[in-house]
């Protein structure tokens, strides 16, 4: 009897402990609370055969501001921002010039809307600025804000180990992005990914970047935790020295 008993328990204990916590991804951001992120990024490349560095760095505040069918309104604004380069000469003229544009972002006022799954479902819409100045502003030209904004869950339950993939093309450059769910806790979900960026342009500027980061959420809200998003791209261009590495945290 008391062997019977043993394994009973141990073959309980067994499964309890090959069950595995399952969860559906759903967007739930608390309606009024600025969530703000600082997106530091350094783009090592090559310039005329030198090598150069960008520093970036963008604090922008987002604000869920009304919620209809499922559609969240977002309202957001770049707070701050600042860029340097290794090159003091490139570096004053870059200064010049963002004093000048800075004003302008800051300004800006970028409404956009997202449904439960966490996707962007419109177009943005912008205020204080024309939609033309705004999208030259905000150009993504290697293509780096679209893994930001990639589908990071399927709509099906997952859990910890489980996979999934998801692409994203617009007229300048194509995402091809493979996911996992490495963590799930009481707290939190961590995805790491994979994936290449490919540019779509007829222009003469050819390139491929190797993509790989992680990036954690709240598992509450399905909010981005603030710092906890790390991406590196990898790659080549057509531009003269040919290499680029961009890393950046969120």
């Amino acid at each position: 009897m008391k062997q019977f008993i043993s394994y009973f328990f141990i073959s309980c204990w067994a499964l309890l402990g090959c069950t595995q916590d399952k969860v559906t991804y759903r967007f739930a951001p608390k309606m009024g609370q600025p969530m703000v992120y600082t997106t530091t990024s350094i783009t090592e490349t090559n310039f005329f055969g030198e090598p150069i560095t960008f520093t970036n760095k963008v604090k922008t505040k987002k604000t869920p501001i009304s919620k209809e069918n499922g559609i969240f309104t977002f309202m957001s604004q770049i707070e701050d921002l600042s860029t340097t380069v290794s090159d003091p000469k490139a570096n004053a003229v870059i200064q010049e010039k963002l004093q000048s544009t800075k004003a302008k972002i800051t300004a800006m006022r970028i409404f956009t809307k997202v449904d439960e799954q966490g996707n962007v479902v419109t177009e943005p819409h912008y205020e204080g600025i024309s939609a033309e100045k705004a999208r030259i502003l905000t150009q993504d030209n290697l293509g780096i804000e679209m893994v930001y904004s990639m589908k990071f869950f399927p709509k099906h339950a997952i859990s910890a180990g489980d996979t999934w993939e998801d692409e994203m093309q617009t007229n300048r450059a194509r995402v091809n992005i493979k996911f996992k769910l490495e963590q799930l806790d009481d707290t939190s979900m961590t995805v790491s990914f994979t994936g290449t960026i490919r540019s779509t342009t007829k222009e003469n500027k050819k390139w491929i970047l190797q993509v790989e980061g992680k990036k954690q959420f709240d598992r509450s809200t399905g909010v981005p935790i603030p710092g906890a998003t790390k991406i590196k791209m990898t790659g080549d261009t057509d531009q003269e020295g040919g290499k680029i590495t961009i890393t950046a945290t969120m």
